[in-house]
């Protein structure tokens, strides 16, 4: 089992691992990008968060500013989800948004159980999953 296995099925891992935060610092690359993106531009807007997540359905939408872990790497937005600004995410595990959801503002969605320094993951499942 990899460290990355340890981390997404909701194991204890060492969030310091050097392949863990090499990883991290890729995905939060984009996620920056996206964050810096004009607000007017929808369809570059929507380009990058399907790079960015694991599945990303027709006609979502996330509001900038938008945070997450893994900038969505581990989540799965299904078709017409609507996030509005500074959803927050903590994606180590995955994370399943089903169709039609509507999220409101300063949201956080943060299946973990505890801190310590050793994290444990686990999975967030929000609406339908019919994707």
């Amino acid at each position: 089992m990899t460290i990355f296995d340890a981390m997404t099925e909701g194991l204890i891992y060492n969030p310091s691992a050097k392949e863990i935060m090499d990883e991290q610092a890729r995905c939060l690359a984009k996620l920056d990008v996206y964050n810096s993106m004009d607000r007017s531009d929808s369809e570059g807007r929507f380009n990058q968060l399907s790079s960015m997540f694991a599945s990303f359905g027709e006609g979502s939408y996330i509001e900038i500013p938008f945070y997450a872990n893994w900038a969505g790497a581990h989540v799965h937005v299904s078709r017409w989800v609507y996030a509005n600004f500074n959803l927050t995410i903590v994606d180590d595990g995955p994370v399943w948004i089903g169709d039609h959801v509507m999220i409101g503002p300063d949201i956080k969605c943060d299946p973990s159980a505890q801190c310590r320094a050793e994290e444990e993951g686990g999975a967030v499942q929000q609406g339908s999953t019919d994707m």
